[in-house]
């Protein structure tokens, strides 16, 4: 088990667009959002290697964001994104 620690984890937020009107207002088809940073993101790819990581990120530090939503969001990949409130 390999533990990493993310201090300042963002959200990282992708958006697919049919087309790209550069100077234009575009609406996306689709948006996804979920945990990033150093730590969750050697995490991810720990995971695909096949080696159990816990991710500590400091969410509650921050202020602005729930831990527990983007723990559940990053079950996705198969990494445990731990937001000290459990």
């Amino acid at each position: 088990m390999i533990y990493t620690c993310t201090l300042n984890p963002s959200v990282d937020y992708i958006v697919h667009l049919d087309e790209l009107h550069v100077g234009e207002l575009n609406r996306s088809v689709k948006t996804f959002t979920f945990p990033g940073g150093k730590g969750i993101n050697v995490s991810r790819v720990l995971k695909r290697l096949g080696v159990d990581s816990t991710v500590s990120a400091a969410w509650r530090c921050v202020g602005r964001h729930d831990g527990s939503r983007y723990g559940r969001a990053d079950q996705q990949s198969g990494v445990y994104v731990w937001a000290g409130d459990d």
